[in-house]
């Protein structure tokens, strides 16, 4: 009896932060459809701020965008990592990656201002706010640990938002 308990306890405490391993297909393919967003979302933040890093002059805004690319590369690693215990690996989405460094380099071809690329990083952390907000709304049944992460990314950029805003 003893030793059931112990096996017990030992068995629930390896699940513990585990409940995503535990779930039905419908809601796996759902969770790793949103940790792919969340990937995609971080590692178009990080590739955004790391061809935009090279145009800032100002000391005090790069080292507020190096904050900001270690916080999404940081959550780009862990939404990899959490789609490798669903056995997926991390989608990338080329025409995306293209399109936003076509995008940038256009708005920084005539005004590499302070101002105006802490305007673009803001109107890049909006449309990922509304983009992962919809798509959690839309995602029924999402694991707790999914959805924090998504929390997190939501979090983050609302953060980095208010940050931009002391450089327009």
């Amino acid at each position: 009896m003893k030793i059931q308990k112990i096996f017990l306890q030992l068995f629930k405490s390896n699940l513990k932060g585990m409940s995503f391993i535990m779930l039905t297909k419908q809601s796996q393919d759902s969770n790793i459809e949103l940790l792919n967003y969340v990937y995609q979302n971080a590692k178009m933040g990080s590739q955004s701020i790391a061809q935009i890093l090279p145009k800032i002059d100002n000391q005090e805004f790069q080292s507020v965008l190096l904050d900001q690319l270690s916080q999404y590369q940081n959550i780009a690693n862990q939404a990899s990592n959490m789609l490798s215990n669903f056995n997926a690996s991390p989608k990338e989405c080329m025409m995306d990656k293209l399109s936003s460094k076509a995008g940038i380099a256009f708005n920084t071809m005539t005004n590499t201002s302070t101002s105006h690329i802490a305007e673009m990083i803001i109107n890049g952390n909006t449309m990922g706010i509304i983009d992962i907000t919809k798509k959690i709304n839309q995602t029924e049944d999402c694991s707790q640990d999914v959805c924090n992460l998504c929390n997190d990314l939501v979090e983050i950029e609302e953060q980095n938002t208010d940050n931009m805003k002391q450089f327009l």
